[in-house]
């Protein structure tokens, strides 16, 4: 089992068309063979408190059968269109994975 996890921050110039695009397409990043879990998401409305972080714009967490799911799942041609098409609008991407 693996689990990835994805933090998006857009560029300050990024249109809230950009934005709203970005994350529809995200979500179908779950249709790909492999997850056996897919969430996205913006910052949940909870309370500020350490160490919560809370500066992104969105996320998303994929839970992955085996590494060799999630590594087929980053050079599935969705996965690849989604970067090629949406990397100008991101500032950064931070992503954590672990099993």
């Amino acid at each position: 089992m693996l689990v990835h996890s994805v933090y998006f921050y857009f560029k300050s110039d990024a249109s809230e068309q950009q934005r709203k695009d970005c994350m529809e397409a995200a979500k179908g990043l779950g249709d790909i063979e492999g997850a056996v879990a897919y969430y996205v998401g913006t910052p949940a409305s909870v309370p500020d408190r350490p160490p919560l972080v809370k500066d992104y714009d969105f996320g998303l967490t994929g839970v992955f059968e085996s590494v060799e799911k999630h590594d087929a799942y980053q050079v599935h041609p969705i996965h690849k269109e989604f970067i090629e098409s949406y990397k100008p609008i991101w500032e950064k991407v931070v992503v954590y994975d672990f099993d």
